[in-house]
């Protein structure tokens, strides 16, 4: 089962929770507002093999100068991003 976020896009997580913070994290990223980090951290939390929060977390540490937290990140998102949808 896939859901999908607040776009109408389908996302290979089962987790409900990931896909609320993941939803969150974009909307505060998209609006420069504060929780960020922590909206792509409690998705990542809420399911590790969700890809895409770790690609929203890694954007986040990217703007932040925070280098080893995006390399840590996007290693991550590719380890698990082996059974991913075309669009993810």
């Amino acid at each position: 089962m896939m859901l999908a976020d607040s776009y109408g896009n389908q996302n290979t997580t089962q987790s409900a929770e990931a896909i609320d913070c993941y939803n969150r994290g974009v909307h505060s990223f998209l609006g420069a507002e504060p929780g960020v980090e922590t909206f792509f951290q409690s998705a990542i939390d809420a399911d590790p093999k969700f890809a895409l929060a770790h690609i929203g977390y890694a954007r986040e540490m990217q703007l932040r100068g925070r280098a080893d937290e995006v390399k840590k990140s996007l290693q991550s998102a590719f380890e698990v991003g082996k059974d991913l949808s075309e669009r993810e």
